[in-house]
């Protein structure tokens, strides 16, 4: 049994193994795509399952994307560890640091830097582009490994839901380290929305009583 980011750490790779699914028309894109998880020695150590939807209204665009990591190769340990997850890199003119009006908050009316490690079911990051206020939100859907999720969101832009990022996020937490038995799966659900105004306006927490029922 090895250890999934140890073992990836030396120059790991994810391998695009096949596209499972592909299908477009004007109002939606769909992605399915399988891949696996190799080690720097070349051995495979886990594989997973993706499933990306675009769409777009006259506002905002979204992103449903479902990963799930499958033990296809073995029993595996998944590591407590504060970079791992879905991850979106906010533009630098967005962030917080720069300090031209970014600011961050999350489902329970944490705001800024306050909002790290903490566990919401939604973040929203949002700034000035050009004048206008635009936003990213990355919604954790219930059904989704660890819901809600901690998040790894930092002041310089990073914007993470990382469903591993207990212990190593706060050493209050207790270490979440588990072993994925061969053959079964976890999954990771989220929506991106890529939004107009600030949070408020762009209706993120209605937009994730939505997703919660879907």
């Amino acid at each position: 049994k090895e250890r999934l980011d140890r073992a990836l750490a030396k120059i790991g790779r994810t391998v695009h193994r096949e596209f499972s699914k592909l299908d477009a028309n004007e109002n939606r894109a769909l992605i399915k795509t399988k891949n696996d998880y190799v080690g720097s020695s070349g051995k495979k150590l886990l594989s997973d399952e993706r499933t990306m939807i675009f769409r777009k209204t006259k506002s905002q665009l979204i992103i449903d994307f479902d990963i799930s990591l499958i033990a296809s190769y073995g029993d595996i340990e998944l590591g407590d560890i504060k970079d791992a997850g879905l991850c979106v890199r906010i533009p630098t003119i967005l962030d917080l640091k720069t300090g031209k009006g970014g600011t961050i908050i999350n489902s329970e009316g944490i705001r800024d830097g306050d909002t790290w490690s903490k566990r919401a079911t939604w973040v929203d990051y949002n700034g000035l582009m050009d004048g206008e206020r635009v936003g990213i939100a990355i919604l954790n859907h219930p059904s989704s490994f660890n819901h809600p999720t901690p998040w790894h969101v930092r002041d310089y832009g990073l914007f993470t839901a990382n469903a591993f990022g207990f212990n190593s996020l706060d050493k209050s937490r207790e270490d979440i380290t588990f072993t994925l038995a061969n053959g079964t799966r976890v999954l990771l659900k989220h929506r991106i929305i890529f939004h107009k105004g600030d949070e408020n306006r762009a209706r993120i927490a209605q937009a994730f009583e939505r997703y919660a029922k879907q």
